[in-house]
């Protein structure tokens, strides 16, 4: 059994692969029903609603990278602050930035309850 920490750090990994592969399925999976996104000019409710703004709006053929991780577990519900990079086609550096996400425990599982992210580049 995995402890909550290496379920998070899981779970944010299938967001950026999600994001990176423009996977809807697998990022619908992982949001809760009434999660919330704010960045990059956006503010958005609703996992259904964050789904179709990122599906119409995510630039193709870049990655997500993640790092300098800070998290915080109380009970069925978790913080992670981070700093953040997109990476274009090219592998370079498209993107850069800070981001915070809450998550809850649902049923025995991980989800995104809510995240923001700052571009600072």
């Amino acid at each position: 059994m995995l402890s909550d920490e290496r379920e998070i750090t899981n779970l944010m990994s299938r967001y950026s692969r999600a994001l990176d592969d423009i996977d809807m399925d697998l990022l619908r999976s992982i949001l809760r029903e009434d999660f919330r996104f704010e960045g990059g000019g956006y503010l958005v409710e609703g996992r259904d609603e964050v789904i179709a703004m990122m599906a119409a709006d995510l630039p193709r053929g870049g990655k997500h990278q993640y790092f300098n991780t800070e998290m915080s577990i109380d009970g069925d519900s978790a913080s992670v602050d981070a700093d953040w990079i997109w990476l274009d086609s090219s592998h370079a550096i498209a993107h850069a930035g800070r981001f915070t996400a809450d998550f809850a425990k649902v049923g025995g599982n991980w989800l995104y309850a809510r995240r923001w992210a700052t571009i600072t580049d």
